[in-house]
């Protein structure tokens, strides 16, 4: 819950997406309890046990890869196949498309692991295949196991039952899942505002909370109202990064692009999800089912997602229609905290693959994020629903990057070697030029004849080695460059 620049998830693996998840695949831990009762828990967290029967009710919530998830009841009949519920993002990396709405792949996930409280043996069941998963404007998936809904019950693990509707905003609700591939935690705090997320490629309709204890393996927790019924999954949560990057939401309910408050974490809605099966099984074409569907739209960006747009050098979406399968679209474009992909109106005139494959209009000038949406057409009429258009965000960053600073450097001396290296920002510096050079040179600025590129500067010195300075610009992800840097190295002994 692919894309270029990014770097692993902690929260998103979302929490986006990550995403909470600690990873992304593997099975469940060992089936032995974890014989400790965790201790210190901040108030509204307590830790459910269930030797003797004391929380039957939450059972149904346990491990998937490094995820947490729950098993559904659906109401189907006993012989009807079995269910599981998670975040999209944790069924893999390879999963984590923007615009992707698949249903009926493969499981990367070997077993669904249930009954893991701390004082508890763990149930474990195996996955047949991914129902349905999706990171686009929610991040959940469906997962079918290989066993009935029977055989289930028969090993005392009672599934939950799905919601209806969900609470009013500041109701009391329950967060029940593994943070740090812990034992079983539970969650209280109120029911926060559903908004409008943007986390690195991806666009969330979430709900906030400010729940405790949520941590890297929190991703996919089932959000429980008081009768102990899923109408939520846990998505993602605030990080302190560059806003709107991975593992760093921004709300785009906000005039600002800034990060969520500390201690706030987002969840996806399912309330009603239950209407998507049928006789016990899933049916994404079920008249009542909210899931969004696939779409035939490809729409393949041309350009990055952060660029610079200046008011006599304007970039372009570059927004490539060609291969998609459907001879007709029509698109929207529009600053992100103002325009939203799924809202049928404000969509442009109907255009034709074979005359205009390429949507080439102008990004401005000014600063900050932009999404463009797009809508395809087998007649040029009848549009498939708002809310499975594709989305593309870009970011507009005309300000060069801080430049690098001494604090930057760090430095190992091991046998009279003395290696140096340079830590930063992966969004702010995306490449770094330099060049080493002795002391004095007057002349810090760096020609394109000299320049070493790379990710990261790592520099190791034998003694005698007169070179003890480093001329330093940095480039990020849009492309602006730092001025020169004169960063000192340390003396050699």
């Amino acid at each position: 819950m692919t894309r270029e620049g990014r770097e692993i998830r902690g929260i998103f693996c979302v929490l986006l997406l990550a995403s909470l998840a600690s990873a992304c695949s593997g099975g469940a831990p060992d089936d032995a309890p974890f014989f400790y009762e965790p201790k210190g828990l901040p108030e509204g967290v307590d830790a459910p046990r269930n030797a003797y029967s004391e929380t039957p009710e939450l059972m149904a919530v346990g491990y998937v890869g490094g995820c947490t998830g729950v098993l559904l009841d659906v109401e189907g009949p006993p012989d009807a196949p079995a269910y599981a519920l998670t975040a999209g993002h944790c069924v893999g990396y390879d999963r984590w498309l923007p615009n992707e709405i698949s249903v009926g792949i493969v499981a990367p996930l070997p077993q669904f692991a249930a009954n893991t409280f701390w004082d508890t043996r763990i149930i474990s069941f195996p996955i047949d295949y991914v129902a349905y998963q999706t990171m686009h404007l929610r991040d959940i998936a469906v997962l079918r196991l290989r066993e009935t809904n029977a055989e289930v019950l028969a090993r005392s693990v009672i599934p939950l039952r799905i919601a209806q509707s969900a609470p009013a905003r500041g109701e009391p609700i329950s967060i029940v899942g593994h943070p740090n591939s812990g034992p079983l935690l539970r969650s209280r705090c109120e029911n926060g505002e559903r908004t409008y997320l943007a986390e690195d490629e991806f666009l969330f309709h979430e709900t906030s909370n400010a729940c405790a204890e949520i941590a890297p393996g929190s991703s996919g927790s089932p959000v429980l109202n008081t009768n102990n019924e899923i109408f939520g999954v846990l998505s993602t949560g605030a990080g302190s990064g560059r806003p709107c990057t991975l593992n760093n939401p921004c709300d785009l309910s906000q005039p600002e692009l800034v990060n969520a408050a500390t201690g706030t974490s987002y969840f996806a809605d399912v309330a009603r999800l239950g209407d998507c099966f049928v006789d016990g099984r899933f049916e994404l074409d079920a008249p009542e089912c909210p899931l969004a569907k696939p779409t035939l739209t490809t729409a393949q960006r041309g350009i990055a997602r952060y660029v610079q747009s200046r008011a006599d050098a304007l970039a372009t979406w570059n927004v490539s229609l060609a291969n998609s399968p459907l001879p007709y679209y029509r698109f929207k474009a529009g600053a992100a905290q103002k325009t939203r992909c799924d809202d049928e109106r404000g969509y442009g005139a109907t255009r034709t693959v074979a005359a205009q494959p390429t949507i080439d209009d102008a990004l401005p000038a000014q600063e900050g994020m932009y999404v463009l949406c797009v809508e395809g057409s087998l007649d040029g009429h009848s549009f498939a629903k708002a809310d499975a258009a594709p989305s593309l965000l870009s970011e507009v960053d005309n300000t060069p990057p801080p430049v690098p600073e001494q604090s930057d450097i760090g430095v190992h001396s091991l046998n009279q070697v003395v290696s140096a290296w340079l830590s930063v920002d992966s969004i702010e510096h995306t490449k770094l030029y330099y060049r080493l050079q002795t002391p004095g040179q007057t002349d810090c600025a760096l020609a394109e004849s000299d320049l070493v590129v790379t990710t990261s500067i790592a520099i190791s010195r034998l003694p005698g080695d007169p070179r003890q300075e480093l001329c330093v610009t940095a480039e990020d992800a849009a492309g602006n460059r730092s001025e020169s840097a004169r960063l000192t190295l340390a003396a050699l002994p």
